[in-house]
């Protein structure tokens, strides 16, 4: 088993989970209501799951969660929506995990990303 500092020194980006990130979202405004949570948020307006997770970056996390805790086929049926949107959201919630990552990744030195010297 890796140690932690060995598995630091090969994550070159930061890892994604799933998991509730409704304090950041709530800090900017948005109000997490319905049986979706975090997932209407990313049907409603992506950039601020890009910019959750942005802050999270620029806080200088090694691992960043993701809005798709409450993503199913049936929950999205029940709100209106369709079983493929659901098939969707995962993949829109890790595009909008993109951008902060590869900042993230290029703001750590090389050796910290897992390329030699």
């Amino acid at each position: 088993m890796l140690s932690c500092d060995e598995f630091l020194t090969r994550v070159s980006v930061p890892l994604a989970i799933d998991g509730g990130m409704s304090t950041e979202l709530e800090q900017q405004g948005c109000r997490l209501e319905g049986s979706l949570w975090t997932a209407q948020a990313l049907l409603d307006d992506p950039g601020l799951i890009e910019a959750a997770h942005k802050a999270y970056v620029d806080a200088g996390v090694g691992v960043v969660i993701t809005a798709s805790y409450q993503i199913s086929r049936a929950g999205f049926v029940e709100n209106g929506h369709t079983a493929e949107d659901a098939d969707r959201a995962p993949l829109s919630d890790l595009h909008c995990l993109s951008a902060p990552a590869e900042l993230h990744a290029g703001s750590r030195p090389s050796r910290e990303r897992g390329i030699p010297d």
